[in-house]
C-alpha cells in the first residue's frame, strides 16, 4: 500500500511538473494573447449575494465564501455540477455510481447529505423527503450558469434550516445577458454525447433565451467489470426577463426534465438468502415554474419578491414509486437606512404535497401528506467605523410541520484596515429541520436468523421514523483573513468549529406487529442521541505567475469527533465518513498558437467506517489528475480535448454507510467537446 501511495505520488508530480514545465517554456510566446479567464484583482471585486441576501464584493464579505466564474465552470472541463464543485475548498464531493453523487462541506457528506442547502436562481431544490439533494434531478447545461457561490458554515440566520454547514447558490443567465446562439457538444468515453443549445432571442418586450440540454452518460465499473449504471438526462428550459417602463424587474423560468438511470440496489428479503442484489430502472421527471419581481423604490429601498411551483415524479419500480408538488413565495426587503447601515428583512412559506406507493422494501405511515415550512428572517448591518469596520447581526425564525418554532442568529464582525486585507469573524447557530422521513418512514432494514439450537426464527429489523424526532442544532464560531498582495498574490484562509446537538440516531425499540409485513418485528427508531465536534481550516492561495499564468492552491483539513448516547446506533460512522486532508493544484495557462491548458492535480484522504468496535478503510485516498486542452479555432468555434482521472484505471470514492445502494467505482475518461457560437443560423 506504502509502495502504492509513492508511485502514485510520483506519477501525479511528474504529470505536474512536465505541465508546469511546459507552462513556462510557453510564457514568453503568450504575451500577444487575452487569458479567457479573470484577473485576481477583478475577481476580489466579484459581488457576491448569498452570504449577505445582499450585493456586496466578496473580498469584504465576512464569510468564508468562493466563488465559481462562468469561465472557470467552462474551463474545468467538467460536465455535471459536482465535478464543477471538485477542489472548492471545503466541499467533498464524491462520486458514488454514473448518476448519484455524495457532496457536503465540512463534514458528514452521505449520498443524503443533509446540512448543505442547494438553491438555483433562488430555488430550493433538496428534496424534503430527508432534506439532502438528488443531483441527477438538477442536471443543468453549465454553459448557462452565471456563476456558483459556495458558503462554507452555517447560513440559518438568512436561509433558514438545512444550512448548517454550507450553502451552494447556483445563479444561471439572465436572458438579456444571452446573446445569439451557443452550442456545446461533447463526446466522450463516460460522456457518450452531451448536447446544449441556448438560443437568446426577443419576444416583444421580453428578453428570453431557449435553453435545451440532453446527455447520456455511460456506465461505471464495479470489480473491473460493467455496473450497468449508465443514465440519460433531457431538459428544455425558457427563461424571459423584462424590465418595466417604472423600472421593475421581471423574470419567468420555465423548465421540464425527464431522466433514465440504471442503479445498483442490496435489499433485504424475507427469504433465504435474505439479501438480494436488484439492477432497476428508476425513471423521474419533473417541471418548474418560477416568477421573479424586483422593484427599486428608491435609492435606498429594494423590495424583490420570488414565487415559485415545483413538481417531481420518481418511479423505481418494485422499489418506489413518489411524487411530489411544491408551492413556495419568498419576500425580500432591503433597505438603506443611513451612512454605513442597511437593513435586510423578508419571509418566507413553502409548502409541500406528496405520495407515495406502497412497497415490500421501503413505504410510509401516511402515504399522504401536506406538510409546510415558515419563517421570518432580519439582518442589521451597520459600519462602526466607515469603511473600515462593520457589524451584521441577525436571526431567523422558522416553523415547519414536523418541529416546533427554531431560531437560528449570527453575528459577524468584518475588519477592513486597508484596500489589501480583510478579517472577519463570526458567531452563529444553524438547525437541521425534521424531514417528512424522519417522521413517517419505514422500511426494511436486516434480515437475519437467530438459531438457539432447540429452534430457529427469522428475525426483522424495520427502520421507523418518529414523530419525536426533534431539529438537530449547530453551533459554530469561524475566523477569516483575505489578503491581495500585490496584484498577482491572493490568500484566503478560514478556521472554524462547530459544536453538534441531537444529531440523528437509530435506536432498537421494543418489538411490534407490522402490519405491512405481517409479523413481529424489532423496530429501529429515529431519534436525537447523538453529539459532535467538528474543527477544521481552509486555505486558498492563488497568483498570476504571468498575465497568462494562473496558479490555484488550497488545503482543507477536516476534523469531526461524534459522541454517540445511543444503545443501539452505529453513528461512530460520520466520524470517518469525510476524507481529513483535501489538497488542490489548478494550473491555467494559455500556450503556443492561442491553446489554453487546464490542469487539476488534487488528493483526496481516505474514508472510513468504524463498527463493532473495529475501524475499516472504505475508500482509500487517491490523487486525481484532470487536463483539458482547448483552442478558438475561430471567434464563434472552441473545440477541446479532456482527460479526467488519468492516474487510475478505475478507483471507489465513497462508500455508502446503511443504505441499500451498492457503489460503482471511477474510471479513467476522456472527451472532445466543441463550442460554437455562430454569429446567426
Amino acid at each position: 500500500m506504502t509502495n502504492l501511495l509513492k508511485r502514485r505520488l510520483r506519477d501525479g508530480l511528474l504529470w505536474a511538473i512536465v505541465c508546469c514545465l511546459s507552462t513556462a517554456i510557453s510564457v514568453g510566446w503568450a504575451e500577444d494573447f487575452d487569458l479567457d479567464l479573470m484577473s485576481l484583482e477583478d475577481l476580489m471585486e466579484v459581488e457576491v449575494f448569498s452570504a449577505s441576501k445582499k450585493e456586496e464584493p466578496l473580498f469584504v464579505a465576512p464569510a468564508a465564501v468562493y466563488v465559481l466564474t462562468s469561465e472557470q465552470i467552462q474551463s474545468s472541463g467538467a460536465t455535471t455540477i459536482p465535478d464543477v464543485l471538485r477542489g472548492v475548498p471545503g466541499v467533498e464531493v464524491a462520486r458514488i455510481d454514473a448518476s448519484k453523487w455524495a457532496v457536503s462541506v465540512r463534514g458528514f457528506n452521505d449520498v443524503f447529505a443533509d446540512k448543505l442547502l442547494v438553491m438555483i436562481d433562488g430555488r430550493t431544490v433538496y428534496s424534503p423527503l430527508f432534506n439532502g439533494v438528488i443531483w441527477s434531478d438538477n442536471e443543468i447545461a453549465l454553459q448557462d450558469i452565471e456563476r456558483i457561490e459556495v458558503v462554507r458554515g452555517p447560513g440559518g440566520a438568512l436561509w433558514g434550516a438545512n444550512s448548517v454547514n454550507g450553502v451552494i447558490y447556483i445563479i444561471t443567465r439572465r436572458a438579456m445577458d444571452t446573446k445569439g446562439v451557443v452550442i456545446t457538444q461533447s463526446l466522450g468515453t463516460e460522456t457518450r454525447a452531451r448536447v446544449s443549445t441556448t438560443y437568446g432571442l426577443k419576444i416583444g418586450d421580453w428578453n428570453s433565451a431557449l435553453r435545451l440540454h440532453y446527455a447520456s452518460y455511460d456506465h461505471a465499473v464495479r470489480n473491473g467489470k460493467s455496473a450497468a449504471d449508465n443514465w440519460t438526462t433531457g431538459r428544455i428550459g425558457l427563461r424571459a426577463d423584462r424590465t418595466l417602463a417604472n423600472g421593475d424587474e421581471l423574470s419567468v423560468d420555465l423548465s421540464t426534465y425527464r431522466n433514465e438511470s440504471f442503479e445498483n440496489y442490496r435489499i433485504p428479503v424475507l427469504e433465504a438468502p435474505f439479501l438480494s442484489e436488484r439492477n432497476t430502472v428508476s425513471h423521474t421527471s419533473g417541471s418548474y415554474a418560477v416568477i421573479g419581481w424586483a422593484r427599486t423604490a428608491s435609492k435606498r429601498s429594494t423590495w424583490k419578491v420570488k414565487v415559485y411551483y415545483d413538481n417531481s415524479f420518481r418511479d423505481s419500480g418494485e422499489l418506489a414509486k413518489s411524487e411530489l408538488h411544491t408551492w413556495d413565495i419568498d419576500l425580500l426587503h432591503q433597505w438603506q437606512i443611513g451612512e454605513g447601515h442597511q437593513f435586510v428583512w423578508g419571509a418566507g412559506y413553502r409548502q409541500h404535497w406528496d405520495e407515495h406507493a406502497v412497497r415490500d422494501f421501503v413505504y410510509f405511515d401516511l402515504p399522504s401528506r401536506w406538510y409546510s415550512v415558515f419563517n421570518v428572517f432580519a439582518q442589521d448591518e451597520f459600519a462602526l467605523l466607515p469603511d473600515r469596520l462593520k457589524l451584521t447581526a441577525g436571526a431567523k425564525v422558522e416553523h415547519s410541520s414536523f418541529s416546533d418554532i427554531s431560531l437560528a442568529p449570527s453575528v459577524r464582525l468584518a475588519w477592513t484596515p486597508n484596500a489589501s486585507n480583510t478579517f472577519w469573524a463570526a458567531a452563529s447557530k444553524a438547525n437541521r429541520a425534521p424531514a417528512r422521513g424522519d417522521h413517517d418512514l419505514r422500511a426494511l432494514g436486516t434480515v437475519s436468523v437467530f438459531d438457539t439450537g432447540a429452534r430457529s426464527d427469522t428475525v426483522v429489523t424495520v427502520l421507523r421514523g418518529s414523530s419525536k424526532f426533534e431539529n438537530e442544532v449547530a453551533r459554530s464560531v469561524e475566523l477569516g483573513y483575505r489578503t491581495q498582495l500585490g496584484t498577482r498574490w491572493r490568500l484566503d484562509m478560514a478556521a472554524y468549529r462547530t459544536e453538534y446537538d441531537g444529531l440523528h440516531t437509530n435506536e432498537l425499540v421494543t418489538p411490534e406487529f407490522d402490519q405491512q409485513l405481517g409479523r413481529v418485528v424489532f423496530p429501529v427508531s429515529f431519534a436525537n442521541n447523538m453529539d459532535a465536534t467538528s474543527k477544521g481550516f481552509e486555505i486558498t492561495l492563488d497568483t498570476e505567475l504571468t498575465s497568462e499564468w494562473q496558479l490555484q492552491t488550497a488545503y482543507v483539513y477536516t476534523d469531526v469527533d461524534v459522541r454517540v448516547k445511543g444503545s443501539y446506533d452505529m453513528g461512530t460512522s460520520w466520524e470517518h465518513n469525510s476524507p481529513t486532508h483535501q489538497a488542490v493544484l489548478r494550473s491555467s495557462n494559455r500556450y503556443l498558437w492561442d491553446l489554453l491548458c487546464d490542469l487539476k492535480l488534487r488528493y483526496v484522504g481516505h474514508i472510513g467506517d468504524f463498527r463493532n468496535g473495529q475501524y475499516s478503510v472504505q475508500a482509500d485516498s487517491y490523487w486525481g489528475l484532470d487536463v483539458r486542452f482547448s483552442k478558438s479555432v475561430s471567434k464563434s468555434l472552441e473545440i477541446s480535448l479532456e482527460a479526467r482521472d488519468l492516474l487510475y484505471d478505475r478507483h471507489a470514492e465513497f462508500r455508502v454507510p446503511i443504505t441499500p445502494i451498492i457503489e460503482s467505482d471511477v474510471q479513467r475518461s476522456i472527451g472532445l467537446a466543441v463550442r460554437w457560437t455562430p454569429d446567426s443560423l
